[in-house]
């Protein structure tokens, strides 16, 4: 309770909120753990109404809270999404929301909605997406639905192997084969279409908005949710030297033997899934090494010496994330 205080909650642990609570400061969850939000005795606010979220790095569950009269809509004033970080959002029974207001985006953070209407937003939507496509609903770019619902994205543009494409439409490339030229896209989800798709750029590249606070490439998988990208190209931002972000979906492993970054981009893994990283990234041909690397969800595994650049780039592997040696 009190007007001016706050709640902060860190560390990789769990902290169950299960009282109706009056204080009006901002909460910010940090470190890697989960802050849950029960319902199941006590379906009133949580958090403040009026104050800030900030999530940086970790999971927020809604638990409990059934029907009418008995689920509860959490408010909050607005949402930060804090920079280099990864977040989840999702519900452990019952059918609860959240009303998230207005979304703030920090460089290469990224927020995992588990199902579609479970939150709300009043941040809206460009070239169909939400925030570059760094908010997903399930393995799907998330969308506002024009009544502040947060839902799967479902307007792709279809991309093919013989590329194209721009830097204002959301692509989505299904399958493998041998790229015929660069494909630019807002935002770039890949999928299936058969077990242990390969995906050789050639010389090509895969380009992501030019947009200055970066965009994502969303693995998706489908059949045995295994998929390789190889070739002498990039997966690099269209400016070259802008930040991105890779989000490998849950229980899927994504291979990319192709480079990150052509002009020495930070790149940031979100998603709980697995990346593996095979190429050289010390040298995009010009001397120049790809910058810091952001292990932020899931399992990176390296299986080149030099996959993650030279040692001056640094790599930072966040509460939650797991970075693994390969041969």
């Amino acid at each position: 309770t009190g007007t001016g205080s706050t709640l902060t909650k860190s560390g990789v642990g769990t902290l169950v909120l299960n009282q109706n609570n009056t204080f009006a400061g901002a909460t910010t969850a940090t470190g890697g753990g989960t802050l849950v939000l029960d319902y199941t005795t006590n379906n009133g606010s949580k958090l403040s109404d009026t104050a800030g979220l900030t999530l940086s790095g970790g999971a927020l569950v809604l638990k409990g809270g059934v029907g009418a009269g008995a689920n509860h809509s959490e408010v909050v004033g607005s949402t930060t999404l804090a920079t280099y970080t990864s977040n989840s959002l999702s519900r452990d029974g019952g059918t609860s929301t959240i009303s998230l207001g207005a979304l703030s985006l920090g460089i290469n953070s990224s927020l995992a909605i588990s199902e579609a209407n479970l939150a709300t937003t009043t941040s809206a939507n460009v070239n169909g997406i939400l925030l570059l496509g760094r908010v997903t609903v399930g393995s799907h770019f998330g969308s506002n639905d024009g009544s502040g619902n947060i839902v799967e994205y479902s307007g792709y543009t279809t991309a093919t192997t013989a590329g194209g494409g721009s830097a204002s439409v959301v692509n989505q490339l299904t399958g493998g084969g041998t790229m015929a030229a660069t494909l630019s896209s807002y935002a770039l989800r890949i999928a299936n279409n058969a077990n242990s798709n390969i995906l050789d750029l050639a010389n090509n590249n895969l380009s992501l908005s030019s947009a200055a606070n970066n965009s994502t490439l969303l693995y998706a998988g489908g059949f045995d949710n295994q998929y390789t990208i190889n070739g002498t190209g990039f997966i690099t931002q269209a400016a070259g030297n802008q930040p991105f972000v890779i989000n490998t979906y849950t229980g899927t492993n994504l291979t990319v033997n192709a480079r990150l970054g052509s002009n020495g981009a930070p790149v940031s893994k979100a998603g709980k899934g697995t990346l593996v990283v095979g190429a050289d990234n010390s040298n995009n041909g010009l001397g120049v090494s790809m910058s810091t690397f952001y292990a932020q969800e899931g399992v990176t595994r390296l299986t080149n010496s030099n996959a993650l650049g030279t040692t001056a780039a640094g790599t930072i592997v966040l509460g939650g994330a797991a970075l693994e040696l390969a041969n």
